[in-house]
């Protein structure tokens, strides 16, 4: 069995002989994941490693909860005979933060319950693997449920997409029943929606006092926002940050690479959890760490002085009426902001109505929040929620901080812990529409400095735009008197029309000249020297879900866009000299400025290839 465990790379002190090896201080946050899975630490076991961690051995912290911030709930394991059977009283315990005594507020001894959620990358990747590891959870749950431990179960999947196929349940057998039935198929590209899992995981209705366990089966890399492939809403820092808040034990069964944007052993070092190699993790010893865990376990409530975003030293001591004194160590860690407020949106109307919500903290997320692959999916880009209700529909959404501004395009209105809002807090969107004034046909081009969403008036399904809703720009044409018209966030950067129609800006019609704004440079042909302002734009948009390659020079200088991807990306995009390299994939678009003009175009696979939003060439599958 080849094992990885979070945070290695920890210095060893105070190193002794024990079971032929030398043991040293291991973060106490690992010592959890390990008593979790059972899994050797650099062979040895976790309890003797939590032993050597602790001063007199018995006393094992697996926890400090900040979730509820300022409480902070210390899960403590202690192992002698009175620990063990719950005889041990508050007088016995004693909290110290920073070397300053802390008040108890509160103690029980519980035999704590364990809600256990698998994640599934079921894609066609997976089809070596996904036999061994289904025969995994099934051993697993056979012996938890014969252990008589009180334990719950979920199970979502992930390709490219995010499914919840079973809400916790008590029942073993239905678990295994679901699990029996995946299958390892499609996937397309290497990187699958796994952020996505994780978040959709740490949502589910875990018990309150129950240890939360996610374990992550996959034989990819993640997906992430930023990637080119606009298939995930999430950064791996992001995942982190809620990971770490939710005190969730999280366990990675996953490839050795440590891509650190993507890699799911990136994360469980990052979040002090486990990682394990898939082609040879064993689940064979979980069940005796889960079962040491759940049974012996002390939760003891204090009130910490650390601030956000802080950390300090947490000893806990014990007298046992046997052993004597003992005591062990973690590290309390406050999250930047406790995500308690929240926000509803609300349809009033039969057409669609778009909002964007931006606040000063962090923005998740929350109820009947529509898929990535719905035809509108709802989204969050850093502390901005993006989404859209319809026909009475509502959206949850749950943030920390205050809200810095509202924009909604269409019938809808917004409710904020509960109380309406409204007037200075909500903005309307502003809005542009095409109208036809002949009947042949009007083509228009549109990109504005922030977001485009279809109004009510605009014909979706008819439209060949180089990006899918919400992007940046937009592509039709109106005839037979028709009208096209989008909400937009920002300005109108660029404006073309070929053909006869009317064009209006916030209800007020304009001459499409001056349709963008004053200090706009939209040059076609750039300096024909070869140098000057790069004042045009390349782009570069994936048609299909088959990665397109591309290489283009110019005559002028090049360099990249805002949707280059140059760093983290497995195929990351670049500049030589003159000449801009790289690929796009389902739906991603790569973006450059440059000056002059184009010389040579190689494209290989399906994709568009734009100047300054009108099409240059495009290449096939």
């Amino acid at each position: 069995m080849s094992d990885g465990l979070a945070g290695s790379g920890d210095r060893v002190e105070r190193g002794r002989e024990e079971s032929g090896g030398v043991l040293g201080r291991i973060p106490r946050r690992t010592v959890l994941k390990s008593a979790v899975l059972g899994v050797g630490l650099h062979g040895f076991s976790a309890r003797a490693a939590a032993q050597s961690d602790s001063t007199a051995g018995f006393v094992d912290v697996l926890s400090a909860d900040p979730s509820n911030y300022p409480s902070i709930l210390v899960n403590v394991s202690v192992d002698t005979d009175a620990g063990r059977n719950g005889n041990l009283s508050r007088e016995d315990f004693q909290i110290t933060e920073a070397g300053v005594e802390k008040a108890i507020q509160s103690f029980r001894f519980t035999s704590a319950s364990a809600d256990i959620v698998f994640l599934f990358d079921d894609t066609g990747s997976m089809d070596g693997e996904i036999a061994d590891m289904q025969a995994g959870v099934k051993g697993l749950t056979d012996e938890i449920e014969a252990a008589g431990i009180d334990a719950r179960y979920s199970l979502v999947t992930f390709k490219d997409s995010v499914e919840t196929d079973l809400e916790f349940t008590d029942d073993a057998s239905a678990l295994k029943s679901r699990t029996d039935r995946l299958t390892a198929s499609a996937g397309g590209d290497g990187p699958e929606d796994n952020f996505d899992a994780i978040v959709r995981a740490l949502g589910l209705d875990f018990r309150p006092e129950a240890q939360k366990i996610v374990v992550d089966i996959t034989d990819s890399v993640s997906h992430y926002r930023g990637d080119g492939s606009g298939v995930s809403d999430y950064t791996i820092d992001e995942v982190q940050t809620m990971v770490e808040e939710s005190g969730v034990a999280y366990v990675a069964v996953a490839p050795a690479t440590t891509a650190p944007e993507s890699s799911k052993r990136a994360l469980a070092e990052r979040t002090g959890g486990l990682w394990m190699e898939i082609r040879s993790a064993d689940f064979s010893r979980i069940l005796e760490r889960i079962e040491r865990l759940v049974v012996t376990t002390y939760v003891v409530e204090y009130l910490t002085d650390t601030a956000p975003n802080e950390s300090n030293d947490l000893t806990v001591t014990v007298t046992d009426p046997d052993r004597g004194t003992g005591s062990d160590e973690t590290t309390v860690d406050v999250p930047s902001g406790k995500v308690d407020r929240d926000a509803l949106v609300r349809s009033t109307g039969d057409t669609r109505a778009f909002y964007e919500m931006a606040v000063t903290g962090e923005m998740r997320l929350g109820e009947n929040s529509d898929p990535k692959d719905a035809e509108f999916p709802d989204s969050v880009e850093g502390s901005t929620a993006i989404g859209s209700v319809a026909g009475g529909g509502t959206d949850g959404l749950r943030f920390s901080g205050e809200v810095t501004n509202v924009r909604v395009g269409g019938p809808a209105e917004f409710e904020i812990d509960g109380e309406s809002v409204g007037g200075d807090t909500v903005e309307s969107m502003n809005t542009i529409a095409i109208s036809s004034t002949e009947d042949r046909r009007a083509y228009y081009d549109v990109r504005a400095s922030d977001r485009i969403y279809p109004g009510e008036r605009a014909d979706v399904e008819k439209m060949e735009s180089p990006e899918p809703f919400p992007g940046s720009e937009v592509t039709g044409s109106v005839a037979e008197r028709g009208t096209d018209e989008f909400y937009f966030t920002g300005r109108i950067d660029h404006f073309s029309l070929d053909g006869p129609a009317d064009v209006s800006v916030n209800g007020e019609r304009v001459d499409p000249s001056e349709v963008t704004s004053d200090d706009e440079s939209d040059s076609n042909g750039g300096d024909d020297s070869g140098g000057g302002e790069l004042d045009d734009e390349l782009r570069i948009v994936s048609t299909a879900d088959e990665r397109a390659f591309y290489e283009i020079t110019v005559d002028g200088e090049i360099e990249p866009g805002d949707r280059a991807n140059l760093t983290g990306a497995d195929y990351p995009d670049s500049v030589e000299g003159r000449t801009a390299s790289g690929s796009v994939a389902k739906g991603g678009i790569d973006s450059f400025r440059f000056s002059g003009e184009i010389l040579d175009v190689r494209l290989d696979g399906p994709a568009d290839v734009l100047v300054n939003g009108d099409r240059y060439t495009s290449g096939g599958a």
